[in-house]
C-alpha cells in the first residue's frame, strides 16, 4: 500500500480510521465512543472474531504480522497496531514525515 504526497502523521490517521471501522464492523453495535480503544478488547473476548480482525488487516495492508506482535498491546492501543503496519511495510518512504 502506497500513499503519495502524504506525512507520516496523516498516514497514521488514516489507518487508525480504517483499523477502527474495521473493529467496529465485526463488533457490531455499541456503546464504545468511535476512535476509542476499549472496541479492540472486545475482539479478544472472542478469539474467532480476533483472528478475522487479523486476517483482514494483513489482507487490507498487505502485511504478515509477526507472531510477537500479536499480543495484549495489539488489543489495547490502536497506535501499536499502527505501527505493526507500518513497520511490516516496504511502501513507505521513512524519510517522509
Amino acid at each position: 500500500m502506497h500513499y503519495p504526497n502524504q506525512n507520516l502523521s496523516a498516514i497514521r490517521t488514516e489507518i487508525k480510521e480504517r483499523i477502527w471501522n474495521i473493529a467496529a464492523t465485526l463488533i457490531g453495535p455499541t456503546d464504545i465512543a468511535e476512535g476509542s480503544n476499549q472496541i479492540f478488547l472486545l475482539l479478544i473476548d472472542n478469539s474467532q472474531i480476533a483472528i478475522e480482525f487479523i486476517c483482514i488487516l494483513e489482507d487490507e495492508y498487505e502485511v504478515e504480522f509477526d507472531d510477537d506482535q500479536i499480543c495484549l498491546d495489539f488489543f489495547s492501543d490502536i497506535d501499536y497496531i499502527v505501527e505493526c503496519i507500518l513497520k511490516n511495510t516496504n511502501t513507505i518512504n521513512w524519510n517522509e514525515n
